[in-house]
């Protein structure tokens, strides 16, 4: 009997101790779900805290999106994550020229890629498949965009500039196939958007404009154009037809999922971000400031705005609620997420 009631105790306790609640080991939010790059964010933007990087006037740094966790990488400005999320290229001066490096997430291995001491390399864009570079450089006084291998293997210029002209502003096509970028003519003061495939070859005037910007699905490019003596938003096929005015503003950023784009604009007399929806519908103003960027998952943006005499590093909702300064600094970008 003694021995009975011993073992219908000791089953008891094991019920109770497989009923009370597990704590969570990893970094998670309150639903369980993991937070890449931090933990719970005490800021309230969203229940995810991911990583963005920024340029200061000291260099390069990485933060959480609730402002935890500053970290510099390198001494450098233009910083922009490779989309596997395992590098970071960057622009550094040196003899008085910029040059394109890339390093390690963590800021370890900077390689010069680079090293045309009468060239200035700038803009900076990486490949979808994380292993090339297309960039523009000022050759001789002239612009034109180059592609680089990220292990240095093969460089090439994929433009030839003619008198006045300037190539820039190259973007890739989502599957790699193909590049838009702006090509300026100095002395007339006219920008047009162009697209070529990767290798350079089959390059294709398609619209008067700059600032392409490719949808996620690669079916369409928005740009920014002053044809009519202001500064507008356009979408258009990724052929150049089906060309559509949305609104007044600049510097085009699409959504992940490419139903809205985020956008600057000054019609109020003030610089602010805005979005609209992708069909030019739902124009919604968000706050003072420019360059927004889309988080990988659209919940948030980050934004640069001076508020206190000096470009401070912003993050707030993608509706723009929960406005959250972050540090002093320009150009944050955010860690790609995988799907």
């Amino acid at each position: 009997m003694q021995k009975k009631r011993y073992v219908f105790l000791l089953a008891l306790v094991v019920l109770a101790l497989a009923l009370l609640p597990t704590s969570c080991t990893c970094n998670c939010s309150h639903d369980g779900s993991e937070i890449p790059g931090g933990g719970l964010n005490p800021g309230g933007i969203g229940q995810r805290s991911y990583k963005i990087l920024y340029s200061s006037d000291d260099g390069i740094y990485m933060i959480n999106s609730d402002g935890s966790g500053q970290t510099k990488l390198a001494d450098g400005t233009n910083p922009l994550w490779s989309p596997n999320g395992e590098k970071i290229t960057f622009t550094s001066s040196g003899g008085g020229a910029g040059h394109i490096y890339v390093m390690d997430a963590d800021g370890s291995n900077q390689t010069r890629l680079t090293h045309y001491p009468e060239s200035s390399d700038y803009s900076a864009v990486w490949s979808p498949d994380s292993t090339k570079l297309a960039f523009s450089a000022n050759d001789l006084g002239n612009g034109n965009i180059y592609i680089i291998n990220v292990d240095r293997t093969f460089k090439d210029r994929l433009t030839n500039s003619f008198l006045s002209e300037n190539y820039r502003d190259p973007v890739w096509s989502p599957d790699g196939e193909k590049i838009a970028f702006s090509s300026w003519d100095g002395e007339n003061n006219i920008t047009d958007v162009y697209v070529m495939d990767a290798d350079g070859s089959n390059q294709t005037w398609l619209a008067m404009g700059s600032y392409p910007a490719w949808s996620p699905d690669g079916s369409k490019i928005a740009f920014t154009s002053n044809r009519d003596g202001k500064d507008k938003i356009y979408t258009m096929d990724a052929d150049g037809s089906n060309q559509t005015k949305l609104t007044s503003g600049n510097s085009p950023m699409w959504s992940p999922d490419g139903s809205k784009i985020a956008f600057t604009s000054n019609s109020d007399g003030k610089v602010e971000i805005y979005t609209i929806d992708a069909d030019g519908n739902n124009q919604t103003k968000l706050t003072s400031g420019s360059s927004p960027m889309w988080s990988s998952d659209g919940t948030k943006i980050t934004f640069t705005a001076n508020r206190d005499d000096q470009d401070e590093i912003y993050v707030m909702n993608a509706d723009g609620t929960n406005v959250t300064r972050l540090a002093s600094g320009e150009s944050a970008v955010w860690i790609p997420q995988p799907d």
